[in-house]
């Protein structure tokens, strides 16, 4: 069973985040990176390391499933355009040690997140102190803000 319920977390302020809806261009779970193909599809982000264009894949809303079910292939999937102003439940990877507002987050490649290198483009900065169990074959949602360099 999945930790939280939901991808989106809030603020509570802001109802629904903008979201970009694309066929599934293979099977996910709710909390992958995931970015859009050369056919429109969502697909989990491979590229390590780097930021390009990504979404935060949703639960299956249109379906009423949860967070513990997986997205369908060729099924209409739900992805958060990633706004700094607003917190996210993302798959990281299993092992990983995350303290808030201290861990940045950045693309396994495989459409996980994981603990940051010095030259890795972060995309994410861990919002809660957590360890995720496991080994790196498994991961959990965990809570986090899009990272945005600041702009001088």
């Amino acid at each position: 069973m999945a930790r939280y319920h939901t991808i989106f977390a809030g603020p509570v302020e802001k109802t629904q985040p903008m979201t970009l809806e694309r066929p599934m261009g293979a099977a996910l779970l709710p909390g992958t990176i995931v970015r859009v193909n050369a056919t429109g599809q969502f697909v989990a982000a491979t590229t390590q390391g780097l930021r390009g264009a990504y979404f935060i894949l949703s639960e299956n809303t249109l379906a009423q499933q949860s967070t513990d079910d997986t997205v369908a292939q060729n099924a209409t999937g739900i992805g958060y355009y990633p706004d700094q102003n607003c917190f996210f439940h993302v798959l990281v990877e299993g092992g990983s040690v995350c303290v808030a507002e201290v861990t940045l987050l950045t693309s396994k490649g495989d459409g996980v997140a994981e603990v940051g290198a010095s030259d890795d483009e972060v995309l994410f900065v861990a919002a809660e102190t957590y360890t995720v169990p496991g080994a790196d074959t498994t991961s959990q949602l965990v809570l986090v803000r899009p990272y945005f360099d600041a702009v001088p």
